[in-house]
């Protein structure tokens, strides 16, 4: 009888212990380390010509009633001579896998820039990362413009701004 429960207990541990494959699946974040301003260069490419560089700010914000998404804002986005005003994209899924939050729209959002005659719908899809303080971005947009469409594609690289 003592054998008998002595070998259960045995199965029971070896069945319920960790799982050391390290396939790990990314968790959900905290409120913290992601959020904030970002200060760097973006690259804009219209159409597959010649990226520009550009200086640029970006601020990250957790979604209203989230703890795993984030609203993400390009502040005077332009291209060529072309200027959008913000992009703001909402409800932008994320992970975190050790010290890196990555997160990518699930799909393309539909945002409308500009104001008055010169707006334009345009559908954004945006990835990226944010480890130790610097943010990668991609950013695939098409802009409609009534008799054509415009491919826009834009990299952004720059770190977390610290308040002193």
């Amino acid at each position: 009888m003592m054998a008998a429960a002595a070998f259960t207990a045995l199965i029971f541990s070896v069945s319920c212990s960790k799982d050391d494959s390290g396939d790990q699946t990314p968790s959900t974040p905290e409120n913290t380390d992601i959020a904030g301003n970002y200060s760097g260069t973006l690259s804009v490419s219209v159409s597959g010509g010649t990226p520009t560089p550009q200086a640029q700010n970006i601020t990250v914000s957790w979604s209203e009633n989230s703890t795993d998404a984030i609203d993400l804002s390009v502040a005077d986005f332009t291209f060529g001579t072309t200027d959008l005003g913000s992009i703001d994209l909402n409800s932008i899924p994320v992970t975190v896998d050790g010290d890196t939050y990555t997160f990518a729209t699930e799909g393309a959002q539909s945002v409308t820039v500009g104001e008055g005659e010169s707006s334009m719908t345009c559908t954004i899809e945006a990835h990226g990362t944010v480890t130790d303080g610097t943010m990668k971005l991609t950013l695939d947009i098409t802009a409609d413009l009534v008799i054509t469409e415009i491919n826009v594609d834009a990299t952004f690289t720059g770190s977390k701004v610290v308040a002193e």
